[in-house]
């Protein structure tokens, strides 16, 4: 790669950070089950039962919520 290619492709990635930085986050998502804050929670749960997880990190549900 030639060095004007090299300048191209550093002042490219700079502009597009630099557009990104402008635009404000938005979307939505949320987990569909929860995080356990330990492998020991994990391994004291059953896996057979859907949120029984004892005291979890995140519970299902927790997510973004768009700003709209």
């Amino acid at each position: 790669m030639t060095a004007t290619r090299r300048a191209d492709v550093v002042r490219r990635v700079a502009q597009v950070r630099e557009r990104a930085a402008r635009v404000p986050p938005s979307g939505t998502g949320t987990l569909p089950f929860d995080i356990s804050v330990s492998m020991a929670a994990v391994e004291a749960s059953r896996e057979d039962v859907p949120f029984d997880t004892v005291d979890p990190l995140f519970t299902a549900g927790f997510g973004l919520q768009s700003g709209d």
